[in-house]
């Protein structure tokens, strides 16, 4: 039956589909007519690159976040078209969210970001500009500290702070109770995955969104905080996965 559209994905493995009440499996999902909403983009290197020879190119970009199994011939299957809705904006944080978070976390601020106005833009385009990230496989830590405190210089506090709170609440994120340690996700320079994404999102209430590829095809995924009520006008972050294997935060779409 289908196709559907992803109305918001939940977990690592669970999304909501768009005019159905009840959640789906990720993994039994497949793509239906993916949209490729930006023809004129290339990514011609290759997934095996690492990120100390990655470029800084806003353009180009994935995420590690769970993809959908390749078509098989399982008539079960629930087909889907995966696409942000248009009626989504960019929205991002303010120097009063940062404030709030950085108070929260009992971090300084370091730097106010002036980024674009809100509600110019909805999120159908990859990002233009984006913040240079030391690569160092703590890219993801690095680009949550740049806009928590305007520095990158906290990731190590932001990487304790989120595995922390996964271990805190691995049952709410779906996980095993050792999922830090089997993922060592505790020592610097262990890249971070969808699910620290998930747990930041959810830490500091905060929608994420990650430019990324999903099946053949390019998109914003959204990361919304687990039970939280933060609504479409809220602020978010939106992150650019560069050459599949760099975070790194998009200024400018």
């Amino acid at each position: 039956m289908g196709p559907f559209k992803i109305d918001e994905i939940l977990s690592k493995t669970n999304a909501k589909l768009e005019g159905r009440a009840q959640t789906v499996n990720l993994y039994d999902l497949k793509p239906y007519s993916l949209i490729e909403k930006n023809e004129d983009v290339h990514f011609e290197e290759s997934a095996e690159s690492n990120e100390e020879n990655n470029e800084n190119t806003c353009a180009t970009s994935t995420h590690s976040a769970p993809t959908a199994p390749l078509p098989n011939e399982d008539p079960d299957l629930v087909e889907l078209e995966v696409e942000i809705p248009e009626h989504i904006f960019y929205i991002p944080v303010s120097s009063a969210w940062q404030t709030e978070k950085t108070s929260f976390l009992d971090l300084p601020l370091m730097q106010e970001h002036s980024f674009q106005d809100p509600f110019q833009f909805p999120i159908t385009q990859p990002p233009t500009e984006c913040e240079p990230i030391e690569k160092d496989g703590n890219c993801l830590f690095r680009a949550l500290s740049f806009f928590v405190t305007g520095s990158q210089d906290f990731h190590i506090f932001l990487r304790e702070t989120i595995c922390n709170f996964l271990e805190s609440n691995f049952e709410l994120m779906d996980l095993e109770p050792n999922y830090v340690a089997s993922s060592k996700m505790r020592s610097s320079s262990t890249w971070g995955t969808d699910m620290e994404i998930f747990a930041a999102a959810s830490l500091l209430n905060t929608r994420i969104f990650v430019y990324t590829e999903f099946g053949p095809s390019w998109k914003w995924l959204l990361h919304s905080p687990l039970n939280s009520n933060v609504d479409n006008n809220s602020p978010a972050l939106y992150i650019n996965h560069a050459r599949k294997n760099h975070y790194e935060p998009a200024i400018f779409l």
